[in-house]
């Protein structure tokens, strides 16, 4: 049964979703976005984006993922689409997570004005590299 479960899953003809790396590249070029930009928006480092960009199955931590969702100005149906493609989600029950939806459906992508409502919640910032642009 576990076997038919796995087949009738991945079937022939079945393709597969662009990973979380490949769908950052494409959001890049799709919204004509400078990787440096970008991963200086989000507090990456560049050595961070490098891997993020050349791992195809790299795994971000939420954070990262939230940080380069407000960096690339996603909407909040692309912001649930990259969180799905790292394998995370919006939850209603994570203060971070509210506040970073917050921001997001409202139009405000400044990473620092986050991190700075994330610190006066006792929560962590998104991401610790970051240097205003």
């Amino acid at each position: 049964m576990v076997i038919f479960a796995f087949t009738s899953i991945i079937m022939p003809g079945y393709i597969l979703k662009e990973t979380f790396s490949e769908l950052v590249v494409e959001l890049l070029r799709k919204k004509h976005i400078k990787a440096s930009d970008m991963y200086h928006k989000a507090g990456l480092t560049k050595a961070h984006f490098s891997k993020i960009k050349n791992t195809k199955d790299y795994q971000p931590s939420k954070a990262t993922a939230l940080a380069l969702a407000l960096a690339m100005k996603l909407t909040a149906d692309e912001a649930e689409d990259l969180l799905e493609r790292a394998g995370y989600t919006f939850s209603p029950s994570q203060p971070r997570d509210l506040v970073v939806k917050f921001f997001i459906e409202e139009g405000i992508y400044d990473v620092d004005e986050v991190n700075i409502q994330l610190h006066e919640r006792g929560l962590p910032p998104l991401t610790s590299n970051k240097t205003s642009q």
